[in-house]
């Protein structure tokens, strides 16, 4: 039977020793009675010291038997748990075929008021009502990460940054498996033009996510953005380059950051005189149907596109730089007024 590819990463928190020991004891009475070792955790993914199951990021090989029992038995987990998240992919041919994301599911005081504080999360005018839940759920168990990043993001929508950078480092100090507390922190370090910090931020969210999430380009994206603002023209370009050679559905969020992305891309290149393929990235850059994209900007593109065949010695870069003017370029007016 041919193997298929699972991609496994999460924690969850039990909070007390009694509940810990007695689901570590579970796993070792289903280990043998119904799994028979067919499954992608094992006794090392248990943490005594912290009353944690914590897997970083495992990849792993089995049948589809092996994945229906990690569901199974990370379900049965999720009825002790009073934090974390378990995710899980299956793959084939380098495609998703399945995924799960499975959440503490009891009625446990926390569990609950954790889920109420995320339910309206996006709603504007929640805010209070959400900060409210999750302050409960940390109330009641203070090594929340989940709640502290929760909370975290919505102070930074609300603009309470300080709070927000309280929130985030508190998630992150309590685990390192959420990719969401080191991009908040992140985006706090980007404001305050903190830009090697922000990129250690980003290598860690990376490494706690995988391309197949949203957030993992996410990430590539802005760590090229940081490489650029540093002058690191090098390291921005290898960011952009992984971005853009991403096949995305139009689908995906990040789908409608590739106009921009291969503006910054082409931007790196003209840095680092990689002329002739800054050309063609900034060709590509006006590929894109403005409706499927955030911002379309034909003018900056067509500029910069004229720039690297100006500086590159290609035919053609005058008549650029009059069609950037003639888009509202005001860059390559200034330049046609000389």
């Amino acid at each position: 039977m041919d193997q298929i590819k699972f991609i496994l990463v999460g924690n969850f928190s039990f909070g007390k020793e009694k509940t810990y020991h007695t689901v570590f004891e579970q796993f070792q009475h289903r280990m043998e009675t119904y799994y028979k070792n067919d499954i992608i955790v094992g006794e090392d993914d248990f943490k005594e010291d912290k009353l944690t199951f914590e897997v970083p990021k495992k990849i792993s090989y089995g049948t589809g038997k092996t994945w229906k029992n990690t569901i199974s038995f990370l379900e049965f987990l999720s009825q002790y748990a009073v934090s974390g998240k378990m995710q899980g992919w299956k793959v084939v041919e380098r495609k998703v075929v399945d995924h799960f994301s499975i959440e503490p599911n009891n009625d446990k005081i926390t569990v609950q008021s954790y889920v109420k504080g995320v339910q309206f999360i996006d709603e504007k005018g929640k805010e209070e009502y959400c900060i409210s839940a999750l302050d409960k759920a940390i109330k009641k168990f203070d090594k929340h990460a989940e709640a502290y990043e929760r909370r975290g993001f919505i102070n930074y929508k609300m603009g309470k940054y300080a709070d927000a950078m309280r929130d985030f480092t508190k998630s992150i100090t309590i685990s390192p498996f959420i990719p969401q507390a080191f991009l908040g922190r992140a985006k706090l370090y980007w404001k305050e033009e903190r830009f090697e910090d922000c990129i250690q931020d980003l290598a860690a969210a990376l490494r706690t996510s995988i391309p197949h999430e949203e957030i993992f380009w996410q990430c590539r994206k802005m760590k090229g953005e940081c490489h650029l603002k540093l002058e690191d023209y090098k390291s921005a370009s290898e960011e952009f380059k992984y971005y853009t050679n991403k096949k995305f559905e139009e689908s995906n969020i990040n789908y409608r950051s590739l106009p921009e992305v291969y503006i910054l891309y082409g931007q790196s290149l003209l840095a680092l005189e990689e002329y002739e393929l800054a050309v063609k990235i900034f060709n590509k850059s006006k590929e894109f149907e403005d409706d499927k994209v955030d911002e379309l900007n034909p003018a900056e593109s067509t500029y910069y596109l004229a720039v690297a065949k100006q500086q590159g010695g290609f035919r053609g870069y005058k008549k650029e730089f009059q069609k950037a003017a003639s888009l509202g370029s005001k860059k390559a007016k200034k330049l046609l007024a000389k």
